[in-house]
């Protein structure tokens, strides 16, 4: 399950894949929010790169002694999904629309990936490569980022073409954003006439 372009990798990746096709279309229709949605569809094109195939997270870790000592590797992993995150908490200081749903989503899908990954290392350093919980660690991990990727596509879809998530008549809270649909009968009874 962990090596490089195996199927659940390629099934994470793809879903960051969209991840970033959708943030790139919000960027592309919410000309006030272009910022925020093409630094998304940054982040999760580098995720879904990283995910699919690349070893250069395995490489730093055997630089560093990573597997034989797992805090470090916490702390560094920690540390750079932290940055990540904060940086784009930052970059959407002054639009807090969709910053909570989007964060929340992306610091799980880190805690899983950099948790339960270092969880995943001290199991099979300790009981070596074939033992079964060795690869339940893993399914638990695979698992749980998977879980995680799907409700960041979500979150992002929500920002940008809500229509596509939310039933029908439901009705939205922000009118305002382009390409959300018409209020409803209700709605337009209670809104102050101009």
């Amino acid at each position: 399950m962990e090596l490089p372009f195996s199927a659940p990798r390629l099934l994470i990746a793809a879903v960051f894949v969209a991840v970033a096709v959708a943030a790139l279309s919000g960027a592309a229709r919410l000309r006030g929010r272009r910022t925020w949605w093409t630094a998304i569809a940054g982040v999760a094109a580098l995720v879904a790169v990283v995910k699919a195939g690349s070893v250069v997270h395995k490489v730093v870790l055997e630089a560093i002694d990573g597997y034989a000592h797992p805090v470090r590797t916490l702390l560094l992993s920690g540390s750079v999904a932290a940055a990540g995150i904060a940086w784009l908490w930052w970059l959407s200081r002054d639009d807090r629309r969709d910053r909570r749903r989007v964060l929340t989503w992306f610091a799980v899908y880190a805690g899983a990936s950099v948790g339960l990954s270092t969880v995943s290392g001290v199991v099979e350093s300790a009981l070596g490569h074939g033992h079964p919980l060795t690869a339940a660690a893993a399914l638990v991990e695979e698992s749980t980022e998977g879980i995680a990727a799907v409700g960041l596509l979500l979150a992002v879809l929500l920002g940008v073409a809500p229509k596509l998530v939310l039933p029908a008549g439901w009705s939205f809270r922000r009118q305002d954003d382009e390409g959300s649909p018409e209020p409803v009968e209700a709605d337009r009874r209670t809104q102050p006439r101009s």
